[in-house]
């Protein structure tokens, strides 16, 4: 069982992540991040003091490996940032974890999509130096609200705490901001907002991003990591009937031993998988495509560059709920629609 004990909570996973590169306090350094990270982790970094420098991931699984990053290392980067993507272990995590000590990098785990994971018995998130949780709408702990962060160098998490500490509590005027901006991001994503750039929302909305909760929630957060173990379980058990449908017509992004699932993703031949996300929407089955390269969205030094593995991931993935409030009907739904469709 993940320590709750440990855990420094805050607003977000994001929240976390900017008190956490704060505290580090490292000045002119990169940090290393996969290029199909979730947007919001660019601005984070970039507010904190920090330049991204994005490597590539493996086509078939999101995740990357320890030759991609290696490939972008370039000795000016202090930090490495290492997603589990969607609940499925990073298998070259040990590897990496002895590289970047070698290279003297602080190791970073994002387990925001993959808290209950293990990987060689050892609980993602335990392995690196530190990690960063979520605790959102719709993670594998569903609080709405809530993320944090677990560090092992005791003076470093102290410093942590004192500066989420001193961020503001949240309120109602940040859940107002919230639905504000992703009624414009979303604009922006349909190519709605032409006079606006990301970086000019993420410029605008982020101080409503770095917030703290109050004890209460971290106590309703508590009392729910006690059941990871029997959530954990009952994701893969539902994940388990995705698997055993829909093995033969699809590509299955492989199980690794002891992985969680956020979402049970599927690939499909990326001139249909538009169409069937279009059918599945019609049918009120909600799915998605997430997550794309990040590097086209903002101004960076990466803009223009091609990471090969992960635009071939995007094109393909398509992400099926799994979570606690989403109906076994549902999910047999889904799969009935999936099967019905003609590729």
């Amino acid at each position: 069982m993940v320590k709750f004990k440990d855990i420094v909570y805050s607003g977000r996973g994001s929240s976390a992540l900017y008190a956490l590169l704060k505290a580090l306090n490292y000045s002119e350094c990169d940090v290393l991040l996969p290029v199909n990270i979730c947007e919001i982790i660019y601005p984070i970094i970039k507010n904190a003091g920090y330049n991204s420098k994005f490597y590539d991931v493996d086509a078939l699984t999101g995740n990357t490996t320890l030759d991609h990053i290696k490939s972008k290392f370039t000795g000016s980067q202090k930090v490495l940032l290492l997603v589990h993507n969607f609940g499925a272990p990073v298998e070259d995590v040990f590897e990496i974890k002895i590289w970047c000590k070698e290279k003297e990098i602080f190791l970073i785990e994002d387990v925001c999509n993959s808290l209950g994971g293990k990987y060689k018995d050892e609980y993602l998130g335990t392995i690196g130096d530190a990690s960063i949780l979520s605790f959102g709408y719709a993670k594998i702990i569903d609080n709405n609200l809530g993320g944090g962060c677990l560090v092992r160098d005791k003076q470093l998490r102290d410093r942590v705490f004192e500066i989420i500490n001193e961020f503001e509590v949240y309120t109602e005027l940040h859940f107002e901001k919230n639905i504000e901006f992703q009624s414009l991001i979303q604009q922006k994503r349909l190519g709605q907002l032409i006079d606006y750039s990301y970086d000019n929302l993420y410029d605008d909305y982020f101080r409503f991003l770095i917030f703290k909760i109050s004890d209460n929630e971290i106590q309703k957060i508590q009392k729910k990591i006690l059941k990871l173990d029997e959530i954990t379980k009952f994701r893969n058990n539902r994940a388990a009937i995705y698997r055993d449908s829909l093995f033969k017509d699809f590509i299955l992004i492989p199980h690794v031993k002891n992985q969680t699932y956020w979402r049970f993703n599927i690939l499909v031949d990326k001139k249909i998988r538009d169409r069937l996300l279009d059918y599945l929407h019609k049918h009120e089955v909600y799915v998605s495509k997430w997550y794309p390269p990040i590097n086209v969205f903002f101004e960076c030094k990466q803009k223009d560059e091609k990471f090969e593995g992960a635009i071939r991931f995007s094109e393909q993935i398509i992400n099926l709920l799994l979570y606690e409030k989403n109906h076994i009907s549902s999910l047999y739904k889904t799969v009935e629609l999936i099967q019905k469709y003609k590729l």
